[in-house]
């Protein structure tokens, strides 16, 4: 695979480097997809339990995957951020 491809550029983080919860999202998102086509298409049973727990899962790891963008948003603002002032700092 090359470096630069699509899906590579989609599965990495901003460092360019894979993040195993865009992994994780995209591997459940699959597994979504062909468990919906097995029901519509050709009528394979699902249970609402299965259904239901890969649908969570699969919201909740896209909620992560955003949460990545501003957690380093978050920490850079906080690495700088001015250090509190003390009684030395006035003497």
């Amino acid at each position: 695979m090359k470096k630069n491809s699509a899906v590579n550029k989609i599965l990495s983080d901003g460092t360019n480097k894979l993040s195993s919860k865009r992994v994780a999202a995209f591997v459940l998102l699959i597994m979504f997809i062909v468990v919906v086509i097995a029901h519509m298409f050709f009528g394979l049973p699902i249970d609402d339990y299965v259904f239901e727990g890969l649908k969570d899962t699969l919201i909740f790891s896209l909620g992560f995957v955003g949460a990545e963008k501003f957690s380093d948003a978050l920490s850079k603002q906080k690495n700088d951020a001015p250090k509190p002032e003390t009684e030395e700092d006035f003497i």
